[in-house]
């Protein structure tokens, strides 16, 4: 009777989902790891390297705001690996992965590196900052739309970063 009734509870009971952690994030496997956000770095001195490269070169930087728990930041790190976007993506930029752990749940870390460009909240990532060679942000509406990464067309992708610097005034 015990086991009919412990039974019986179990279907009335609703179930409610807890609520997710960062921990739970940040242990959660991967199939596709991208190791690109790496939160050992030292996200300052990575951007100021970049900002020092583009203020050489010429080009313009990108600034990467993800994290490896969000399959869109993934995503975007898998189509910058490929061999066409690198031969497209690497005579124009210099690229930065910054981990920003998961600021949607309160746990984020290198937000300060958002609201340096002037993005003032993360609202999603990854987010994705174009700089010119004086270190100015060349794309603050544009940059927070990138949480949709994984889903977005291949091609589309690639003509918006092969094509953004023929579109924008530095």
């Amino acid at each position: 009777m015990k086991k009919y009734l412990l039974s019986l509870a179990l279907l009335v009971t609703p179930l409610t989902p807890s609520p997710i952690t960062a921990q739970d994030l940040s242990h959660r496997p991967h199939e596709e790891e991208s190791g690109h956000y790496d939160a050992s770095r030292d996200a300052d001195a990575d951007v100021n390297m970049m900002l020092t490269k583009i203020a050489k070169n010429g080009k313009m930087g990108i600034i990467i705001l993800g994290a490896n728990w969000c399959h869109d930041s993934r995503g975007l790190a898998k189509h910058f690996d490929s061999e066409r976007f690198q031969a497209m993506l690497k005579p124009r930029y210099e690229i930065v992965y910054v981990d920003v752990g998961v600021p949607q749940i309160g746990n984020g870390r290198n937000l300060h590196i958002a609201k340096r460009f002037n993005l003032k909240k993360l609202k999603g990532t990854p987010t994705v900052a174009i700089i010119n060679s004086s270190g100015k942000l060349l794309n603050k509406k544009d940059a927070p739309k990138w949480r949709n990464a994984d889903s977005r067309d291949e091609d589309d992708i690639f003509n918006h970063f092969a094509n953004f610097s023929a579109n924008v005034r530095r």
